[in-house]
């Protein structure tokens, strides 16, 4: 299996621009590089024609500099509508097909309060990653559900979910099929009390993205 070690791209894009941007990555060492599309969000929404040359443009700016795209992320902290967040990562799996790239981290459905909400937030997540699946079989690219908590306002700390936590994640993928994989970023397990080396025991060969952040654990 071929290891990468990428990082994501939309700081050094905010600080240097696209092109200088990725030539700094190249230079700090990485051969890798995560395309945050919630930087994108607007040219998501172009029609076909436009997205693809943008994208295709993109891609290009980052193979001339030496590096390789291993996965696109997208979140959805400003999306409340579900048929919105819906187009979103459908132009997310065309977005990473045009990239390239293999994995597209498509954000869950978070509910705020989530610890007596785990079967509706089960049932939401399902039937939002469900209706991407055709796409991802059609276009080869594979969707990793990133591990992701909800907030308890009340005890002011994270709150278990749908997508809280290993074993959770496994049960989506399960009944989801191999168009999906788990994504793990150790901030978020931090975040519920979880240890990442042993978060990423309990996912085994379901984990193919890894997400490696600087935490205090709040």
């Amino acid at each position: 299996m071929q290891l990468f070690t990428g990082i994501c791209s939309s700081d050094f894009i905010n600080v240097f621009g696209i092109e200088n941007g990725f030539e700094k990555i190249k230079q700090c060492g990485f051969d890798s590089v995560e395309i945050d599309l919630t930087f994108f969000k607007e040219k998501l929404l172009l029609d076909d024609k436009g997205l693809k040359n943008f994208f295709s443009s993109l891609k290009k700016s980052v193979t001339d500099n030496g590096l390789n795209i291993c996965q696109t992320y997208i979140s959805f902290d400003d999306e409340v509508d579900i048929n919105l967040r819906k187009e979103l990562a459908e132009r997310t799996v065309f977005a990473t097909s045009t990239l390239g790239a293999r994995f597209a981290v498509i954000e869950p459905i978070i509910l705020g309060d989530a610890e007596n909400t785990y079967v509706q937030n089960f049932k939401q997540n399902l039937e939002f990653y469900g209706s991407l699946k055709a796409l991802a079989q059609n276009t080869g690219v594979k969707i990793a559900i990133p591990n992701m908590a909800g907030y308890n306002q009340l005890k002011k700390a994270g709150a278990p979910n749908a997508c809280s936590s290993a074993g959770k994640i496994l049960q989506l993928l399960d009944v989801l099929g191999d168009e999906f994989c788990a994504c793990l970023d150790t901030n978020r397990a931090y975040y519920v009390g979880q240890r990442p080396c042993e978060t990423a025991k309990i996912l085994g060969e379901k984990l193919k993205v890894l997400r490696l952040s600087d935490s205090d654990g709040l």
